[in-house]
């Protein structure tokens, strides 16, 4: 009996009924080891399958043509790159959203020998996934002990950019005092900018989302939040009927003010210049 092998072969031993075949150290990624057997009347042989399994020195997640923010709705990729493995047939690239497996990717290509492999998965963010931490994962099938060896990536936390977004485009106040506020505050990435606007004035109180009550007579005033990505505006429709008969202000600018005179039904809503 005996082997034969590009590393590690065994000349032939004679009377012996078993034969076996070991090596310090593998260096051949296709070796095929044969045992023959020999007598004086027939001979035979068989082929012992080997796989020699190479462990990734490294793993990595990227985004794949992009760099910096993404923008909510838009399509991405990210990249996952295993390094130096082999036999790429029995792995597995894992994907992790959080600390859960969205997507699983396989291969199929027969190279033995150690390769560095890629694969992408595809993406669609929201604004809630702002902040959100993706990871990559090779898993190496190792058959002889049904068993697995993994080695993650780094964490991966990507920025979305959205633009702002009302719940109604339309609030309607019903006031009988002037303590209330018109409050536009929404949430958007980049943080928006806030201008208001009226049939009064074009523009006014830049760069506040709340406008207080006591400030604006009946009316419709229009709020408009943007940023980068967007804007959206929302309108508040104020029937305000204040107490009492003073006369109040709201200052416009260095130059106007808006006034209010009269009492109840009565009172009055104009743009008067400052005294100097």
């Amino acid at each position: 009996m005996g082997w034969e092998a590009s590393q590690g072969a065994v000349d032939m031993i004679e009377d012996v009924q078993l034969v076996t075949w070991k090596l310090d150290s593998l260096v051949h990624w296709d070796i095929q080891p044969i045992c023959f057997l020999k007598t004086s009347t027939w001979q035979c042989q068989t082929k012992l399958p080997v796989t020699v399994y190479k462990l990734p020195d490294r793993v990595s997640v990227s985004t794949a043509g992009h760099r910096g923010p993404m923008i909510e709705g838009k399509p991405y990729e990210l990249q996952c790159d295993v390094y130096n493995i082999a036999p790429v047939h029995l792995l597995t690239v894992n994907w992790y959203k959080g600390q859960h497996l969205v997507a699983k990717t396989w291969f199929s290509d027969s190279t033995k020998t150690p390769v560095n492999q890629s694969t992408r998965f595809q993406l669609s963010l929201s604004r809630a996934d702002d902040g959100i931490r993706y990871r990559c994962e090779a898993e190496l099938k190792l058959g002889w002990v049904k068993t697995s060896s993994k080695m993650a990536s780094q964490v991966l936390g990507l920025t979305v950019h959205y633009s702002p977004q009302v719940t109604s485009v339309v609030e309607i106040f019903n006031e009988t005092s002037e303590d209330g506020m018109l409050n536009c505050t929404v949430e958007a990435n980049p943080p928006p900018s806030y201008t208001w606007s009226s049939s009064l004035q074009k523009e006014f109180n830049v760069g506040h989302p709340v406008l207080p009550l006591s400030s604006v007579g009946s009316g419709n005033y229009t709020c408009t939040a943007s940023n980068e990505i967007g804007s959206v505006s929302k309108m508040f429709v104020v029937r305000v009927k204040p107490r009492g008969g003073r006369k109040s202000y709201h200052i416009l600018g260095d130059r106007w003010t808006l006034c209010r005179t009269g009492r109840g039904d009565d009172r009055r809503l104009h743009i008067a210049q400052k005294e100097d």
